[in-house]
């Protein structure tokens, strides 16, 4: 007779349900199910308690149990529970990832939108130096180009007007007329 057998006749010669039964053991109805369909083995002290409700010895009450059959059943339950906190750590290292990507792309978009915002408007500032700059520079360098001539043609003592083709043509037909 095997312990799942011995269990149905000891509790049914008592006159217990499984739940009556596992209230005296401290453990649910279901657990008393699934040791009577051979699911799974009491731990030791559930064994020394069912030993002594029954007022069993340990030999008498699980003589004949298949040991190879208990420690696979046994060894089954470890790879499950094996598996079941590996899938709970890759789960948090995935949640871990998911945060850290999150927090990149939040980054990235607020680079990005500082540089739409903020960087197009000092980019038009900096093309509207530029240009002012330029026309600055054009000037200046016209006005270096008329001191050049004033000096070349030997005028002195000339207030220089903003430098234009007209002003040039003009001081040019002076020095030659003069020369």
């Amino acid at each position: 007779m095997n312990f799942n057998e011995k269990l149905i006749n000891l509790r049914k010669s008592k006159g217990l349900s499984q739940e009556e039964l596992g209230n005296e053991l401290k453990v649910s109805r279901q657990t008393i199910s699934k040791w009577e369909s051979c699911q799974s083995y009491p731990d030791f002290q559930r064994l020394v308690l069912l030993s002594d409700y029954f007022g069993l010895t340990l030999d008498e009450l699980v003589r004949d149990i298949d040991v190879q059959e208990v420690r696979e059943k046994n060894l089954n339950n470890e790879k499950l529970s094996s598996i079941y906190s590996d899938m709970n750590e890759a789960k948090n290292f995935i949640r871990v990832c998911l945060v850290i990507g999150v927090v990149i792309l939040i980054f990235f978009a607020m680079i990005v939108t500082y540089g739409i915002f903020f960087v197009k408007q000092n980019v038009n500032s900096c093309i509207s130096i530029k240009a002012v700059s330029f026309r600055i520079d054009c000037f200046f360098r016209t006005q270096k180009g008329v001191i050049d001539l004033c000096k070349r043609f030997g005028i002195k003592d000339t207030v220089l007007e903003p430098a234009t083709s007209t002003t040039l043509r003009r001081d040019s037909r002076k020095n030659r007329i003069a020369n």
